[in-house]
């Protein structure tokens, strides 16, 4: 089986894309995916170093791209082209819950594909929840894939030393 070789920490922000929110909607509910437009894209990219024992990180690069510089569509492009070429091991906060849904239906309106996404083996690749190989949601694997409460963000911070 392939094992990634990087390591690609990603958070989004977005914002309500009005033109694909229905008209009578409850402001109080929180938009599907596909109604956040992506407005900045930040990541960090480390190679995976392995040692026997486990793994180390060294950081390749870190930075954001932002609808400021780029249209939404050269954000998704310039991302799905990055798991393309890197492979790597995705990690994200809530990302199965949002961020790579947003990804993956903004994808849509755009008509960009992700190829190497769905080139992984299909029982233990990006899409398989119970395997962090391929995609580590860190608040699924803290809560055990909801087995427990899911911790918000701010919560894990604070309780962090």
């Amino acid at each position: 089986m392939m094992t990634p070789t990087h390591l690609l920490v990603l958070d989004l922000e977005t914002r309500p894309d009005t033109a694909l929110l229905p008209v009578d909607r409850d402001p109080a509910v929180f938009p599907k995916p596909i109604q956040h437009q992506i407005i900045t894209l930040g990541f960090l990219l480390a190679r995976i170093e392995r040692d026997g024992q486990g793994e180390r990180y060294a950081v390749r690069k870190l930075g954001a791209a932002s609808i400021a510089d780029r249209s939404e569509r050269e954000l998704l492009a310039g991302f799905w082209q990055m798991i393309d070429k890197q492979k790597p091991r995705l990690v994200t906060w809530n990302g199965r819950g949002f961020d790579v849904a947003v990804l993956k239906q903004r994808s849509l309106i755009h008509g960009l594909t992700a190829q190497q996404w769905h080139r992984t083996d299909p029982r233990y690749g990006y899409d398989y929840r119970y395997q962090v190989n391929w995609h580590c949601d860190l608040m699924d694997v803290l809560s055990d894939n909801g087995a427990s409460p899911r911790l918000s963000l701010d919560e894990a911070a604070r309780a962090s030393p």
